[in-house]
């Protein structure tokens, strides 16, 4: 992400409800655009980029009532958005390719988001557990078929309850490693 996609980002306007004060955000916008471009020549680029994340993610803003404020999910799924650009530990994630294995499942580690369309971590966390249990069983040769828990099918119908305005994980990260482990098992199953 680039300074100038933050600074030319556009909201739309509430009007008579609970937006977020537009001066404010545009305040804070900007300095974080500064702190993008002072990447390139800080000392610690990941000291840098983390401060970045952090500052972000404990973004506040006065909200509006009764005259124009910026859409708050608008400004929050564009803080969300900054803070998972940001994060090293996001770009180190392990990307699968091929057939998923017990420890890459293990390894998966979503994004957590406050404000965007986020999944409960506990459910998604549940869920992960038992993916690489059955995963592991598949590699270790205790079953000798695809288990339930990973044909296509099942994986397609897995649903997490959103969170609104509390921590969850990401959810375009998690529906896309649902999406990668429904491919993984289509040709097992016969």
């Amino acid at each position: 992400m680039r300074s100038e996609d933050i600074t030319n980002a556009a909201f739309g306007v509430d009007r008579f409800s609970n937006g977020y004060d537009m001066a404010e955000v545009d305040e804070f916008l900007a300095a974080v655009a500064l702190d993008v471009d002072a990447l390139d020549g800080a000392p610690d680029r990941r000291a840098a980029r983390r401060w970045i994340v952090e500052t972000v993610r404990g973004a506040r803003f006065a909200p509006t009532r009764y005259h124009d404020g910026y859409l708050q999910s608008e400004v929050d799924a564009l803080l969300d958005r900054i803070a998972i650009a940001f994060d090293d530990d996001e770009l180190e994630q392990p990307t699968v390719t091929g057939r998923l294995t017990a420890t890459e499942a293990a390894d998966i580690r979503f994004g957590e988001v406050v404000r965007a369309p986020g999944y409960d971590m506990r459910e998604v966390d549940t869920y992960l557990v038992h993916v690489v249990d059955a995963l592991t069983e598949l590699e270790s040769g205790v079953v000798a078929d695809v288990p339930d828990v990973l044909r296509a099918e099942a994986v397609r119908e897995v649903r997490f309850t959103g969170t609104s305005h509390r921590p969850g994980y990401a959810a375009a990260e998690v529906d896309a490693f649902l999406s990668r482990l429904a491919d993984a098992f289509v040709p097992s199953e016969g």
